[in-house]
């Protein structure tokens, strides 16, 4: 062991970044020394040695903390280069190889290309450099919003390449297993899947396009993206950086769209980690967490070679404090600020293993990353109205003596549904809106199942709210028949589609059919009786209207 005055000053040739091995006296230390450095991993939650990535600022503050820490080899200075695929077509690529950046590039369009009733590729921002970051959006109808949304992520540290290929083979199995595969098919008819295989392009090509070879963990300006995140423990910028342009990339992502789920993959251990990072105290749904842990870790238990995914903790989960402390991470950014569930995936103890063992890592995977998804459905959902309009309300549904730390959910404001996974249990659900009166309906759920609930909110004052659409009657409503759909505006209603709960479109005996410029019928004769959604686009902007359908079929 070195002194920490005995390293040599700036060891950073040719990169920003240079890994590390510090020795603390115990847990204690985290706390000061995450202010310090990027923390990596800690071989075991008591261990006295801990690993991290330190920028020339960081190494600077490291000299000045009196810690002892060994430099180490840096995981992307490879001894051989990683085989890359540089292909433009994906029926050439065989998922053992790693993608070049155009070749990456290439792969993901192609996806929307080869699956456009499938598939569309989103690009919601660039990296510090000019990378594109690109999001497949994959689910069996693209213009539907209905659906849970569930969000899967990889390579936040651009030197964890092993999510990346894990994700887009996931991508290409969706896609490509739809309408052959019962499982694949009831999930994207029920769930949207967003994946974003790489979300630091910088750091993945810091050695340049066609290699992995330099890459770094921290962005191009060596600011580590999981640790730039506002933290409600830490503070707003908690690691002394401004929010990075690939980071802005989700949040604009996930202001715009309301996620269920989600789920990040990383390599460097093998576990799954749930949340609190950033603090000792449980989530509220550490129950369910756990549960749906469990369920990750023994699939990848059956589908894997013995000692896979047990290095870390026998379950193959952990709680993330009682791993190690962070701050600024996305997992709590989500769960915190965007009430959701997400997770970080731990996949590969190397953090760039030779490319020949990726199908190793899928295979083990991939299964518990569908089963994952599937979890989405799960749990409580519904919809919550305005009694007056029967209009879909954004209302924020919570669980009385149950949620903290803003692990409650909202309602979407255009459709009015709600998805709040929780363990198996009888609960107090509280519905409440400013200038409505709360609802409190006492509800039993159970695990895998989804317990549904059609909920409407009166007004406290009797008043009506302005509606943009309140000039569109639907009659008769609830219908056996045929739907008249009128509108006083003298604006064309140029969509209308019927969907069931779960958001899938319904095809009537007929289509709509137009009297006049703002009356339209639509034939509902041979569709089965129950709750559906009818969905219309007037001026370019999109409303929902909640039909009843009454029929002997």
């Amino acid at each position: 062991m070195n002194s920490a005055f005995a390293q040599p000053l700036f060891p950073f040739p040719g990169k920003g970044e240079i890994y590390i091995k510090i020795y603390i006296k115990d847990n204690t230390d985290l706390i000061h020394l995450s202010k310090i450095v990027s923390i990596d991993s800690k071989t075991k939650p008591e261990s006295t040695n801990v690993y991290a990535y330190a920028n020339k600022t960081d190494f600077i503050n490291l000299l000045k903390s009196g810690y002892s820490f060994e430099i180490l080899k840096h995981p992307a200075d490879l001894s051989n280069e990683a085989k890359m695929f540089s292909g433009f077509f994906k029926e050439i690529y065989t998922w053992d190889a790693y993608p070049a950046y155009s070749s990456y590039v290439d792969l993901m369009y192609s996806f929307q290309n080869n699956y456009s009733h499938l598939c569309k590729i989103h690009k919601t921002g660039v990296s510090v450099q000019g990378r594109d970051i690109l999001f497949a959006k994959i689910t069996n109808t693209l213009n539907d919003v209905i659906k849970p949304r569930v969000l899967l992520c990889s390579s936040i540290h651009g030197d964890e390449p092993v999510g990346y290929v894990t994700l887009l083979r996931m991508c290409d199995y969706l896609l490509s297993h739809y309408g052959t595969d019962t499982d694949i098919t009831n999930l994207l008819n029920s769930v949207e899947i967003w994946i974003n295989p790489l979300a630091n392009p910088d750091g993945t090509y810091a050695g340049g396009n066609n290699t992995l070879n330099g890459a770094t963990r921290f962005n191009a300006n060596y600011v580590d993206l999981n640790r730039n995140f506002s933290d409600f423990v830490h503070g707003e910028h908690s690691d002394g950086n401004t929010t990075q342009l690939e980071n802005l990339a989700v949040i604009r992502l996930t202001d715009s769209l309301q996620f269920v789920m989600g789920a990040t993959l990383h390599s460097g251990a093998e576990v799954l980690n749930y949340p609190w990072d950033n603090q000792p105290g449980l989530h509220a749904d550490d129950a369910w967490w756990q549960y749906v842990s469990k369920a990750y870790a023994d699939t990848v238990f059956a589908h894997s070679q013995s000692g896979y995914f047990t290095g870390l903790s026998s379950t193959g989960y952990i709680n993330g404090y009682q791993w190690y402390m962070i701050s600024g991470g996305k997992q709590d950014y989500l769960n915190y600020y965007k009430h959701m569930r997400e997770l970080t995936l731990e996949i590969s103890n190397t953090k760039i293993p030779d490319a020949s063992l990726l199908p190793y890592f899928w295979e083990a995977n991939y299964r518990s990353l569908i089963n994952y998804a599937k979890e989405a459905q799960n749990g409580i959902q519904g919809l919550v109205s305005d009694s007056a309009t029967n209009q879909p309300i954004r209302a924020k549904i919570s669980i009385q003596n149950h949620d903290n730390n803003n692990s409650f959910v909202y309602s979407d404001s255009i459709t009015g549904r709600f998805f709040r996974p929780i363990y198996a249990g009888t609960y107090d659900v509280n519905f409440s809106k400013n200038t409505f009166q709360e609802k409190i309906l006492m509800i039993n759920t159970y695990n895998g199942t989804a317990a549904f609930y059609s909920v409407s909110l009166a007004h406290t004052s009797g008043m009506n709210e302005e509606s943009l659409f309140s000039d569109i009657t639907i009659f008769p409503n609830p219908v056996s028949d045929n739907i008249l759909i009128k509108t006083g505006s003298s604006d064309i209603i140029s969509e209308i589609n019927l969907f069931n709960l779960h958001g899938i479109s319904i095809n009537p005996k007929t289509q709509p059919e137009t009297i006049s410029g703002n009356q339209f019928i639509i034939d509902v004769s041979t569709v089965p009786s129950g709750l559906y959604f009818l969905k219309g686009t007037r001026s370019n902007k999109s409303f929902v209207k909640k039909i009843n359908i009454l029929n002997k079929n």
